[in-house]
């Protein structure tokens, strides 16, 4: 069986550090088609710009171009998304902010959890009294309703009833997934991509957005757990680091998930901001 962790990077300065590069790991360049960046003269197990590729549109799409390469180009068993700075990790204690190969998630607990679930997906984050929909709001004061709206608007000519509800709830609440990783099988992971991308090639032609903006990989960050509950996908969640530099102290460190605080949702009522989704 062959499994792969694509380890996701887009110029010189996140190359992934070499500990973290492995046949289980390998580095992908995303965006290499872009001369701009002045990437040819990097060492790397994958380019995201030979076969078919959407390689040049990477400020847009940012990591999704990665995504979409491997989607038309590579065949391992089992795919997995990761960052040069982020990656799955077993649940132990990281020693001095310095992760060690022992911390990541290896090739037999992948195999030993996608027996009893189709996805892996990052610990979620709890945002207290914030809903999803307030995020994205804060984040996207101009766009945020476009996008949404549009989402819904496309999954309702689709006759697609159930990924319409999932977009709704997961919105309205606020347990958020971050960061466009999962792992899944091969199968699976055609599934998502080709909804994803029919989705989004949808939006580009209803809304107008900035060149450099990221914008569809941010509305990827929304879509694994839309995709996995409209289609009753069971999931686990895993621990990530977090591999930074921190500005404050000027020191590299790890941040990880595994002392994720829960909070109660009590400031809004979900239905009411349902309501307000279904108005846009």
């Amino acid at each position: 069986m062959i499994i792969k962790l694509y380890n996701t990077f887009h110029d010189h300065g996140s190359k992934p550090e070499e500990k973290y590069i492995t046949s289980l790991r390998p580095a992908l360049l995303c965006g290499a088609d872009l001369e701009w960046r002045h990437t040819d003269d990097i060492e790397c197990d994958y380019r995201d710009n030979t076969g078919e590729n959407i390689s040049n549109e990477n400020t847009q799409y940012s990591e999704l171009t990665g995504y979409y390469w491997i989607w038309k180009n590579e065949s391992p068993d089992i795919i997995g998304i990761e960052h040069y700075r982020r990656h799955f990790i077993k649940h132990k204690p990281i020693i001095d902010d310095n992760v060690q190969p022992d911390n990541l998630l290896d090739e037999k607990d992948i195999i030993d959890i996608l027996v009893n679930y189709d996805y892996i997906v990052p610990v979620h984050e709890s945002l207290a009294n914030f809903s999803i929909y307030d995020l994205y709001k804060l984040c996207f004061p101009n766009q945020a309703d476009s996008i949404i709206k549009y989402m819904l608007r496309y999954f309702k000519e689709q006759g697609l009833q159930n990924y319409y509800d999932s977009i709704l709830n997961y919105m309205s609440h606020n347990s958020l997934f971050r960061a466009n990783m999962l792992i899944t099988t091969r199968l699976e992971f055609d599934r998502y991509c080709n909804t994803l991308f029919t989705m989004i090639d949808y939006l580009k032609e209803n809304i107008k957005v900035e060149n450099d903006s990221r914008i569809w990989g941010y509305v990827a960050e929304l879509f694994p757990m839309i995709y996995i509950t409209a289609n009753n996908k069971s999931f686990k969640e895993i621990d990530i680091a977090v591999d930074d530099f921190n500005q404050d102290i000027q020191k590299k460190v790890v941040y990880t998930t595994l002392n994720n605080e829960e909070s109660d949702y009590s400031e809004k009522n979900p239905d009411e901001i349902i309501e307000t989704l279904k108005n846009l």
